[in-house]
């Protein structure tokens, strides 16, 4: 894991996978500047944001690649 990557180690492959899919997303839209995307960015992020959270508070279960 790099310095920069924010993705908490109890997640699967699968979560990351998702969890850098939603922050590239974030960045696309609000490179894109307007206001429609701008929100889009934030729900994004906040997707990104509930993921980590996930990840963080709580031990791997079985199946959780799948759920997400």
């Amino acid at each position: 894991m790099s310095d920069n990557d924010r993705t908490p180690s109890v997640l699967t492959p699968a979560s990351r996978a998702a969890l850098a899919h939603y922050r590239k997303r974030a960045e696309e839209c609000r490179a894109d500047g307007c206001i429609a995307a701008l929100m889009a960015a934030l729900t994004w992020d906040a997707l990104a944001d509930e993921l980590e959270a996930f990840g963080e508070t709580s031990e791997h279960h079985e199946g959780q690649g799948e759920l997400l």
